[in-house]
């Protein structure tokens, strides 16, 4: 018998192995607050989260009478938290252990084990694609649709709507994205949280001076290693494609194969805002990092990229950042919707004297003023949310 001929279609799924090394602090919330004394305490240089019902029902029925005259942690019996303890978060070194009474919580699984969404991994994918696109049907068309974002004055949640619409699809069902489908990460060693996450001070940071109160948050260590998959639905791109082969849509025509040119526009991407960042922080440790990962990109092979992602990594990482900073009508976005809080209150003029239709005119410069970091005993030292990704095809 003749051995079985293999089959000559294309394959209709190609699946990838996902790595992806924190470089620096990055944290993901649960969009939960913990608070002091309630949900956790400080306890020398480690944080630790409180199991409240545990504590309460360990407790004698006269105590429990008592519990809303006093916090959680003093109803603790016995007075050692240490078996009462959901989980542990060292802090980072030179965070403050004072001037905060909540820790922003990262995202964790129904088992408590910290996670990297899978949709997180996609939205910085979309962001590098997005740039690309756009910066393909040039600046004039930017404009355009700032211009028509002015115009129709939309609620600052959804003014990006449109634009996202005509570079990736008008409906759900038709957005090309649906092609890719990473799952969520998990630690690679499935250590608990205490090894992979610590406490992390963010201030806000406007030249080089640290202002405004902290925010605290749990953060995915520098050094841990995230691994998942990611689909590439190749059936799916090609279907797509062919389908909008005679619109607006054509000239995008990535797939299939998008994944790949995603990674590729990644780098890209991190390039530019690498070199933004160091030319924004001349001196110091900030600095430093931004050549460290500078070094970094240029080493990469051509299956892994740097992305930005998270909180607290700021504007320009997650929209069309220069393509529309550079429109004359950016200007006047930030004033509508309200963008340059948190730097100068009026970044664009550089003489007091010049009137506002001028202002409104002006290219805009200098934008974002302000940037959110990581401190350490109340220097800055690093930005939050650099990661290496890396996707391997699994044979």
């Amino acid at each position: 018998m003749p051995p079985p001929q293999k089959s000559s279609r294309a394959p209709l799924l190609r699946r990838f192995e996902v790595e992806l090394q924190v470089l620096t602090p990055l944290h993901i919330g649960s969009g939960e607050v913990l608070t002091r004394d309630l949900d956790y305490i400080l306890r020398g240089r480690e944080l630790l989260v409180l199991d409240a019902e545990r504590i309460l029902g360990d407790l004698p029925e006269v105590q429990r009478r008592r519990v809303g005259a006093v916090s959680l942690a003093q109803l603790i019996p016995g007075g050692d938290p240490t078996p009462y303890a959901r989980y542990r978060v060292p802090l980072a070194p030179g965070a403050s252990t004072s001037g905060y009474s909540e820790v922003r919580e990262a995202i964790k699984d129904a088992l408590g084990r910290p996670f990297v969404p899978g949709s997180s991994l996609k939205g910085a994918l979309r962001t590098a694609l997005a740039v690309a696109w756009a910066a393909a049907r040039g600046q004039a068309w930017v404009d355009r649709q700032l211009e028509r974002v002015l115009e129709h004055r939309p609620n600052r949640k959804f003014a990006a709507q449109e634009l996202e619409r005509q570079l990736f699809g008008r409906e759900p069902h038709t957005d090309l994205l649906r092609v890719l489908r990473p799952s969520d990460l998990y630690d690679a060693g499935e250590r608990p949280a205490m090894d992979v996450l610590e406490l992390v001070e963010a201030r806000v940071v406007t030249g080089s001076n640290a202002s405004g109160p902290p925010v605290v948050v749990e953060a995915l260590r520098p050094g841990t290693v995230w691994r998942g998959t990611l689909t590439e639905d190749l059936a799916l791109a090609s279907a797509m494609v062919a389908e909008v082969a005679n619109g607006e849509r054509a000239w995008q025509a990535a797939a299939p194969g998008m994944l790949l040119g995603a990674i590729d526009q990644c780098r890209r991407l991190a390039g530019r805002l690498i070199e933004a960042e160091r030319q924004h922080f001349r001196t110091g440790a900030v600095a430093a990092e931004y050549q460290a990962l500078q070094r970094r990109l240029q080493a990469l092979d051509q299956q892994s990229c740097l992305v930005w992602l998270g909180w607290g990594t700021g504007w320009m990482a997650k929209t069309l950042g220069e393509l529309l900073v550079q429109s004359p009508h950016f200007p006047e976005v930030v004033r509508r919707f309200g963008l340059q809080r948190g730097g100068r209150r009026d970044w664009r003029a550089s003489e007091e004297s010049e009137d506002a239709g001028a202002m409104s005119r002006r290219p805009a410069t200098g934008f974002p003023a302000s940037r959110r970091l990581v401190v350490a005993n109340g220097t800055p030292v690093q930005p939050l949310g650099w990661a290496q990704l890396t996707l391997r095809p699994v044979p």
